[in-house]
């Protein structure tokens, strides 16, 4: 697929590339070439990495997949957004209290990404039934909390929309604060409607204006 791209000229044209879920260890070396491939053609495109492997229940991935992740995948990106359990594999760090949290981040920033984003906190001495995350960048760190919703089976792909979410108000020139109101606003509500619905998949096509212009914005603050 890349080759394809590649050979169409396409990736010349590619302003970000953004990475998920990894089958399998191997294919972080296919996710190096194609991001290696499009900065050589466009030196201003921007390498998102989502480290996907986990969460509070535990790893889900092949256990080989976390060390090709930091060996290949973390030093080419601009910007990483790991949740919780991710920031702890990846630095060996646990955000159970901010300043845990944000020595991890710091940590990955060190690695080689310009900007952090932990998503799904929950801190010790953070915000009371709410799910929190933190962007980290140069010049400071901020912190944005949402309501926490009730579902009783969690629809999977909240990390994933996040992410896309965040990179698309990067490319839109947002910087972190805003970035982080909007991705974090706009996840909310989409999962808002679909824990309204009861529904057991994402509404990600009858929430799409949440995508867009949330209908409910929380405002991201500047972590002392």
């Amino acid at each position: 697929v890349v080759d394809g791209l590649d050979a169409q000229g396409v990736l010349a044209e590619c302003d970000a590339v953004l990475s998920g879920y990894l089958g399998e260890p191997g294919t972080a070396a296919v996710v190096a070439d194609a991001v290696s491939r499009a900065k050589a053609q466009n030196p201003e495109a921007l390498y998102c990495l989502d480290p996907v492997m986990g969460d509070e229940h535990g790893l889900y991935v092949d256990e080989a997949v976390p060390e090709a992740i930091a060996d290949s995948l973390l030093p080419l990106a601009d910007i990483v957004t790991p949740n919780g359990f991710e920031l702890a594999l990846l630095t060996g760090i646990a955000p159970t209290m901010l300043h845990d949290a944000l020595a991890g981040m710091q940590a990955l920033w060190r690695a080689g990404p310009r900007l952090v984003v932990a998503t799904s906190l929950a801190r010790e001495d953070g915000p009371e039934d709410a799910v929190e995350a933190i962007a980290l960048a140069g010049d400071g760190a901020w912190s944005v909390a949402v309501p926490a919703l009730g579902f009783g089976a969690r629809p999977g792909g909240a990390g994933d929309l996040f992410a896309a979410l965040f990179l698309a108000h990067c490319l839109k020139g947002g910087e972190a604060p805003a970035a982080l109101s909007l991705a974090a606003s706009g996840t909310w509500g989409v999962l808002r409607r679909t824990f309204d619905a009861d529904a057991r998949e994402l509404l990600l096509i009858e929430a799409q204006d949440e995508l867009v212009a949330p209908e409910e914005m929380f405002d991201a603050r500047p972590v002392a």
